[in-house]
């Protein structure tokens, strides 16, 4: 069934999964690699792979590339895959990383208290796939094939495996 509702600026967001039963994601204002303020928020009516992670943890490298072609293929079917950088002592060297893998997604720069109101992350990555209302569909910890998200994100996309 799909079902429609609103978000705070009024944009029809079409549901492919009844969400009633999830548990919102909480919000959060950090920046980009160019300073930029992003919210979760902000990707209302997408969904969303948000992904905390780390470029010393290599399950975290291992994973980018399959993160990188599930924003090509859904993109501009409705996905939004941002990764929170955790435990980042230079941004420049995420920055340098993130040049020469070709990251096609948002990365931000993570926070304590972002981390904090995600439930702790504990390990990296830590993968939340977010309905279009805003609400957490999964949580996966450590490394996951891109099949495992793939089916997630068609399935609230509505799109037919």
């Amino acid at each position: 069934t799909t079902t429609t509702s609103t978000t705070t600026t009024s944009a029809p967001v079409t549901l492919h999964v009844d969400t009633a039963a999830l548990a919102p994601a909480p919000d959060f204002k950090l920046a980009d690699l160019k300073g930029t303020t992003h919210s979760l928020a902000d990707y209302r009516g997408n969904v969303v792979a948000l992904t905390f992670w780390s470029t010393s943890c290599s399950p975290c490298r291992v994973e980018v590339p399959a993160l990188i072609e599930l924003q090509k293929t859904y993109g501009e079917k409705g996905l939004r895959v941002v990764g929170v950088a955790v435990r980042e002592s230079d941004k420049e060297d995420l920055a340098l990383f993130a040049r020469v893998k070709s990251i096609n997604y948002d990365v931000l720069l993570g926070s304590t208290e972002a981390e904090k109101a995600f439930g702790g992350i504990k390990d990296t990555p830590t993968t939340f796939i977010i309905t279009q209302d805003g609400k957490i569909f999964e949580r996966y910890v450590g490394l996951q094939e891109r099949e495992t998200f793939e089916a997630d994100i068609k399935k609230l996309l509505g799109i037919a495996s």
